[in-house]
């Protein structure tokens, strides 16, 4: 038994020294998440901040003329070549009025790579029912794919904008990307898939 105890060992605690990707055509899905609250732009568009049940959040008036913006670098682990879609997550604030034409979200995007520059507008809407029916969280998609260059590091940049609806104020949780994933990182700094 001591014995196999060890060989379990080398086995178990071997150091990786080579490029993990996954077994064959295997791919999981992640996030890639953008603050509701980052924000550069005039004041007058800066969602609010609001404490509910003692945490912060971000509320966007039933004005529908506040938005947030970011960048991020699309990681790595991104299966490149590949498709994202755009989500976000949402509910009505306690005491708010669902409407009649409920809410929506546009999130306008642009990704930069060597070489190119692609952009688009993805909206995201929550019917008056379904953001009276869950008070904890709304989830809306758009099924308008992003697409994904071909080499690493390109830079995504998003502005989500609340343009329409008659709901009252809507807090907006984190939204973003999903994009599919085909390894656990890059086999070198500037390069996905050498060995």
């Amino acid at each position: 038994m001591q014995n196999v105890v060890a060989k379990l060992g080398k086995v178990l605690f071997h150091p990786i020294t080579s490029y993990m990707t996954f077994h064959g055509k295997a791919t999981v899905w992640e996030d890639l998440n953008f603050d509701p609250g980052a924000h550069g732009g005039p004041s007058v568009s800066e969602p609010d901040f609001v404490v509910i049940g003692n945490v912060g959040y971000h509320e966007f008036k039933s004005s529908n003329n506040q938005f947030a913006f970011e960048q991020r670098e699309i990681p790595h682990a991104c299966k490149l070549g590949s498709l994202a879609y755009a989500h976000a997550h949402i509910f009505l604030k306690s005491g708010e009025t669902a409407g009649t034409t409920g809410v929506t979200f546009t999130m306008y995007w642009e990704l930069r790579e060597n070489g190119a520059t692609t952009n688009g507008t993805l909206t995201m809407s929550a019917t008056s029912a379904e953001l009276a029916a869950d008070g904890h969280k709304v989830d809306i998609f758009n099924v308008t794919p992003i697409a994904i260059p071909s080499s690493l590091g390109a830079q995504l940049a998003v502005k989500m904008a609340r343009t329409a609806g008659n709901a009252g104020d809507v807090i907006l949780l984190p939204y973003g990307i999903h994009y599919e994933s085909d390894s656990v990182g890059s086999s070198q700094m500037l390069n996905k898939y050498s060995a």
